[in-house]
């Protein structure tokens, strides 16, 4: 990837997060253009609240920091706003020392996305830290780039459990 392409780049999500030459970035496809850029190695904090799974990461860049995630049902209104505070205080950081607040934005558990997002709004409300939607299918398939490349596969498709007998899925290429 050249300096430039996040700019240039596509994706059938309407936003997009991701880390670029270490520096984080929220693109909107629908303009083409990027919204903002935040310093180097900037402090994000990512919500997971998208399926089973409660988790609130802390990073600098591409560097976890800390991390704590549960696995459970119904846990999520529980358990987030707890793990936020534990991860800002167990750093030594502040809510407004953040750059940014990455959360899950779906598809998956209806009730636990918009906990997630209803918590990650209040962090960042007045725009500092800046509000960062990440598809939960883009970043599945995300974190699976490096074994698709080893594989040399051409493709990856991320699936999601939805309810009964129906999934999400998106195919992304490589």
């Amino acid at each position: 990837m050249k300096k430039g392409d996040i700019e240039k780049g596509r994706l059938n999500s309407i936003f997009q997060a991701r880390l670029f030459n270490g520096r984080a970035a929220a693109t909107s496809f629908n303009s083409w253009k990027t919204i903002f850029i935040v310093k180097e190695n900037p402090l994000i904090l990512s919500i997971e609240t998208s399926g089973p799974v409660c988790g609130v990461a802390l990073s600098a860049g591409a560097e976890i920091i800390a991390e704590y995630s549960q696995h459970g049902t119904n846990i999520h209104d529980k358990l987030l706003a707890e793990y936020i505070r534990r991860i800002i205080d167990d750093t030594g950081n502040t809510i407004d020392g953040l750059d940014c607040v990455a959360v899950s934005s779906g598809p998956g558990s209806f009730t636990g996305l918009r906990i997630g997002a209803a918590v990650a709004k209040g962090i960042c409300y007045g725009n500092k830290p800046a509000l960062i939607p990440v598809p939960t299918l883009y970043a599945l398939a995300y974190a699976a780039i490096g074994t698709a490349r080893a594989l040399k596969l051409d493709g990856i498709t991320a699936t999601v459990h939805s309810h009964r007998k129906l999934f999400y899925a998106q195919h992304f290429s490589l």
